[in-house]
């Protein structure tokens, strides 16, 4: 019975060590090939990412410079403009009127100038004459005194006179320059956004007819307090829209921030202007370089917090990094130090605690 049981004994020690090689063996055969990157600091650029929307640089409202009646409107939304070409004019026959009842009105003020030299001049001349006569005693002060008093009379007359041409003058200047403007021409290149007014129609003056806005495009972008430092004039930027990309810089920055959002309104200057008005996008500005561990893109998975495989000792170990920026394929990581081997490929089926095989190909 003893040897019996001694026997059972043996037995069961011979299945439990070929058990402990079967798992060893296993273990081995599951191992994953896997290849590293060693953890190093590299310099990298710094990039900040922010929404923006699409407006005009300039928007140009156009109008006449005197009320009338409009006679044609050249021009209609949505058109193509460049500048000098005309976008609308007035009926200029009130303006005509309006310009020859000027010229009328100056040339007879001019004729009473005329008038009122000659009897300035007139009374000036007796005047000497009859200071002669005075000093003579031929005639009395009383009478000298009234001709003095004519004198001066005349001589106001004549200045007034000479006063309402200078006024007639500017007035029909006036009338000729509204005339010459009756229509309004574009002094820049754009886009007609809005035309407010059909022909036939009665306007005010200088109220907006023909709203164009230039060619050149600004994205507006609100900038949070701890990036306004970072993001002054000049600085490049990098616009997105679905795929469709444009460079630009940025031309203004507010000294204020906006009271409702508490943002500081940044002003990006596009060099392509092909953008639809208020369209959202996607602007990247390069701040400049910086310091940091960067990793392959795709070597950070994600299952609601963003992680790495670290190896370490044949075995890969899960390790959880929070990601600070994106340039060219890398990130700059926090949660990593300096010489661990981080794996960059082979990693799609690794678990916590796996054993690998470092791979050199």
């Amino acid at each position: 019975m003893k040897n019996r049981v001694t026997a059972m004994m043996i037995v069961a020690c011979l299945l439990m060590l070929t058990g402990c090689a079967s798992a060893m063996e296993t273990t081995q055969n599951n191992s994953r090939s896997v290849k590293v990157q060693e953890v190093v600091v590299e310099m990298g650029k710094e990039r900040v990412e922010y929404i923006g929307i699409v407006d005009s640089k300039d928007m140009v409202k156009y109008s006449f410079k005197t009320p009338g009646k409009i006679e044609k409107v050249y021009v209609e939304k949505g058109q193509e403009i460049s500048a000098g070409d005309p976008l609308a004019k007035l009926d200029e026959q009130e303006l005509s009127f309006a310009l020859d009842a000027a010229n009328a009105s100056l040339k007879a003020a001019e004729y009473q100038v005329v008038q009122a030299r000659e009897a300035y001049n007139y009374d000036k001349d007796n005047l000497k004459k009859m200071k002669a006569l005075l000093e003579g005693s031929a005639i009395s002060q009383d009478v000298y005194n009234q001709l003095t008093l004519k004198t001066k009379v005349s001589e106001e007359t004549y200045k007034q006179a000479l006063q309402k041409v200078e006024g007639l003058k500017s007035d029909a200047a006036y009338k000729l320059f509204l005339k010459e403007h009756a229509t309004i021409v574009a002094d820049t290149d754009g886009l007609v956004v809005e035309v407010l007014y059909e022909e036939n129609e009665q306007v005010a003056a200088y109220y907006p007819v023909v709203v164009i806005r230039s060619v050149d495009q600004i994205v507006n972008v609100g900038i949070a307090q701890k990036d306004v430092d970072k993001l002054t004039v000049g600085i490049p930027a990098t616009i997105d829209f679905y795929g469709h990309v444009a460079t630009g810089r940025i031309t203004q920055v507010a000294d204020a921030p906006d009271s409702d959002t508490r943002t500081y309104n940044g002003e990006v200057t596009l060099t392509q202007s092909n953008y639809k008005l208020g369209a959202i996008t996607k602007v990247t500005f390069d701040v400049g370089d910086i310091r940091g561990i960067w990793v392959p893109v795709n070597a950070i998975l994600s299952d609601g917090e963003d992680y790495v495989y670290v190896v370490k000792d044949g075995r890969a170990f899960k390790r959880i990094v929070t990601i600070e920026q994106i340039n060219n394929g890398k990130m700059m990581v926090e949660g990593l130090e300096v010489g661990e081997l981080v794996v960059v490929n082979g990693m799609g089926n690794l678990l916590d605690g796996m054993a690998v095989n470092i791979s050199e190909e």
